[in-house]
């Protein structure tokens, strides 16, 4: 492993022992919740190993905290654009596709309301006289 990532690795490792325990979780505990391997988890707090994305993914929903946080520990490249709202529902939340294509849905009603809005279009029928 090159010296970045070993000192990526003990940061990251260090991290999530720390969050762990906070929790008062053991590593079992830990990787059942995750549904990871318990012996990938100790290995990464010893830092002798860097999680895949996914893995850190299921920490950081287990642990709740910013799976960002993690993967930037991690030495992994984060982007700075936000993902599109539906793909964002699927990667945060365990939802059914209908439920994530009816969140869309209402978004998508949303964000024309808010254009009209914003072209000066009111609709009548919201202003009512009291």
């Amino acid at each position: 492993m090159e010296r970045r990532a070993k000192n990526s690795g003990v940061e990251l490792g260090a991290y999530v022992q720390k969050l762990r325990l906070e929790v008062g979780m053991s590593i079992r505990g830990l990787a059942r919740a995750a549904g990871v391997d318990a012996t990938g988890i100790s290995r990464m707090e010893k830092g002798d190993e860097i999680p895949t994305p996914a893995t850190l993914a299921n920490l950081a929903r287990v642990l709740e905290v910013d799976v960002s946080d993690l993967l930037i520990m991690a030495g992994y490249p984060v982007t700075t654009e936000l993902p599109a709202f539906q793909p964002y529902l699927r990667a945060r939340y365990d939802l059914s596709p209908e439920a994530i294509e009816q969140l869309g849905a209402i978004f998508d009603l949303v964000v024309e309301h808010e254009d009209r809005e914003k072209e000066g279009h009111h609709d009548d029928d919201h202003s009512h006289a009291a």
